[in-house]
């Protein structure tokens, strides 16, 4: 939701700063204000959905499809996601059976600010669970649609701000994440839980069941991975806002940066760090779309047969869109969902990891694909 982010006082942090969050805002225009939509924008000014103005409740009017909360956590996710899809078929301009749609998901840092208090409540398996029914309910309720599936970043570091700027980067930082506020030992199950959350994230989606129809895809994308650092090896606290935790307007530029690259990244070769050096890429004419895993193996298997092809069909492998053809972009964090949509008429015996088990669950609780 962009809380706080062009705060420089504490009244200004309990705003949302919705139209310039890095996934989903929609202020100005992208020479002003660095945003996923804005980007697209300058492929397909007909983009819809972004968020355009700051907000101090969930307001249809003022989010347009933003319909994030501050404090959601991934049990929030299912929920959501069926929120939106309401949302999107009710929104006049936009068809929702044709119109390709980018979702990016971003959640679990709320999870993980909790996780010392209630390890089993915000355990992985409870993660990895409320993430797979949404992505389920996604693949068979939402046509055309891409997934960016942002893991949650390790936050423990931050501490080093913390301690480094008292008064509001506790006050505010530590009400946010009471975990922050512990002592080392508490704050590693941070680190601990971070990690068992991308590998379970890693399993259920390089086990197949996302890439089995021609127009939905999930790719991870890893930019975020790595807290910024300047030079001298500190965290660059320009990119935080007055709690030291949120994004400033600074990080929420650098952070739809990195995922802008990423999205135009093979699968395996993709950035996992970011920071205040990254610069806008472009997509190159021979592959003008966003890279999924199926089409990834697909551009390395035929390199060389494309090198010699004089042909002038220049479309993605499969039937997923160019960058110049996405429809929406959208995020699910711990405080944001959002879609931003725009009309484009396209082409139609191994140990089984701990993820693929949810997939083989048997009771009521069993996933429906």
């Amino acid at each position: 939701v962009g809380q706080g982010a062009r705060a420089t006082s504490v009244n200004g942090f309990f705003l949302d700063y919705k139209d310039f969050s890095w996934s989903l805002g929609g202020a100005n225009h992208l020479n002003q204000t660095i945003t996923v939509p804005n980007i697209i924008r300058q492929f397909s000014p007909s983009v819809k959905g972004a968020s355009a103005k700051v907000s101090q409740d969930d307001d249809d009017f003022v989010d347009d499809l933003n319909v994030a909360f501050i404090g959601a956590s991934a049990s929030d996710l299912e929920n959501q996601a069926k929120d939106l899809v309401s949302r999107m078929k009710a929104m006049k301009g936009i068809d929702f059976n044709n119109d390709w749609k980018l979702l990016t998901i971003w959640i679990g840092t709320d999870d993980l600010c909790q996780v010392c208090e209630n390890e089993e409540k915000f355990s992985a398996g409870s993660f990895i669970k409320y993430m797979m029914r949404t992505l389920n309910y996604l693949k068979n309720e939402v046509p055309r649609l891409f997934v960016n599936l942002v893991p949650p970043m390790d936050v423990s570091p931050l501490y080093e701000l913390h301690q480094a700027n008292t008064n509001l980067c506790q006050i505010l930082g530590w009400s946010s994440c009471p975990c922050l506020r512990k002592v080392a030992t508490e704050r590693a199950k941070i680190t601990t839980a971070v990690k068992q959350y991308k590998k379970l994230l890693e399993e259920l989606v390089n086990s197949g069941i996302y890439d089995t129809k021609d127009n939905f895809a999930v790719v991870i994308q890893p930019a975020l991975q790595v807290l910024p650092r300047n030079q001298d090896g500190d965290l660059v606290k320009s990119f935080f806002g007055v709690d030291c935790l949120h994004f400033s307007v600074q990080g929420h530029a650098a952070a739809a940066l990195a995922l802008w690259n990423n999205m135009l990244e093979p699968f395996g070769s993709k950035t996992k760090q970011w920071g205040d050096q990254e610069t806008l890429r472009c997509p190159s004419k021979d592959k003008p779309y966003m890279f999924t895993k199926v089409n990834s193996r697909t551009v390395t298997n035929t390199v060389a047969a494309n090198d010699n092809d004089d042909s002038d069909d220049r479309s993605s492998p499969g039937d997923f869109p160019p960058v110049a053809a996405v429809a929406l972009a959208m995020s699910l964090t711990a405080v944001v969902i959002i879609v931003v949509v725009m009309v484009w008429r396209g082409r139609k015996s191994r140990r089984r990891p701990e993820a693929s088990r949810l997939l083989y669950a048997s009771g009521p609780h069993k996933p429906r694909l």
